[in-house]
């Protein structure tokens, strides 16, 4: 099958976010992507803003050696893609780095149609699953619900204190100084559930009962399962819009709440919030 380069700098919740797209590509023109991956560009992403993807000189940076290895698994599982490769300077077709030159209405509205903006042929339907996830034989987290919290786009109005009731059926997926801050923040005993590539991790939250996390690149992934999920919403940039069924966001703690409970399927009627 003929090949199509593509290039993209962006860190790893904008390029799972760019598959919708590449999946119409190749729909439209019957070839499939090598999609080359710029490392170690500048980040910035909001004054104050924390990531932990940094380059040698411990520079912030969108996407760095680690973390082009762990997503690389998970690229190579979509039909879509025929490689990944690291980009340095080769002749590339599709640049998805437009996305960061040109005014498109950023930092708001649904990073997964960002691309469309630019390439409106590159256009479809993000109500239907868009990522190829294979089953995994392991028991990674079956009937388990998954949180994830990132440093970054958190709502600090927000609390998780009442996830103590069900501590055993949650696992925290991400970084394991990011469980650890998760979990003193909440005073929560929640087990840390380790992958090692974004591959693994997208088999376990293909498992799960149902997702909850903030605009995180995790979410991608639930978002192109249509996992049953929930968003906390960043103040300062909503980029991030779950499309389909079970599908929820928030911003105030009673929509955390009456979205958790409504997923988990264990409330009575004196048990919903704001009926107190």
């Amino acid at each position: 099958m003929a090949t199509t380069s593509f290039k993209f700098s962006g860190n790893v919740g904008d390029i799972i976010s760019l598959i919708p797209a590449m999946n119409e590509f190749q729909i439209f023109s019957g070839n499939k992507i090598v999609l080359y991956l710029w490392l170690d560009r500048q980040a910035h992403y909001y004054d104050g803003a924390k990531h932990p993807v940094i380059d040698g000189n411990g520079q912030q940076v969108m996407l760095n050696r680690k973390m082009y290895d762990v997503v690389r698994p998970l690229l190579l599982a979509q039909p879509c893609i025929d490689d990944v490769k690291i980009f340095a300077g080769q002749e590339i077709k599709w640049d998805f780095d437009r996305l960061y030159e040109t005014e498109i209405g950023k930092p708001n509205g649904s990073i997964n149609r960002w691309p469309f903006y630019i390439f409106p042929n590159l256009s479809t339907d993000l109500s239907a699953v868009w990522l190829n996830v294979p089953d995994s034989e392991a028991d990674l987290a079956k009937d388990k619900i998954i949180v994830a919290r990132t440093e970054r786009y958190r709502n600090e109005l927000v609390h998780y204190f009442f996830l103590r009731k069900y501590e055993e059926q949650v696992v925290f997926v991400g970084m394991e100084y990011e469980h650890e801050i998760f979990c003193n923040q909440f005073n929560l005993q929640i087990p840390f559930l380790k992958t090692d590539n974004f591959l693994v991790l997208a088999q376990a939250i293909k498992q799960c009962r149902f997702f909850m996390s903030n605009q995180t690149g995790a979410f991608q992934i639930a978002e192109g399962l249509k996992k049953p999920r929930i968003l906390e919403i960043s103040p300062i940039y909503k980029n991030v819009i779950p499309i389909g069924k079970d599908a929820y966001d928030f911003y105030a703690q009673i929509g955390l709440e009456h979205y958790f409970q409504k997923l988990i399927n264990a409330f009575s009627e004196d048990e919903l919030p704001g009926l107190s």
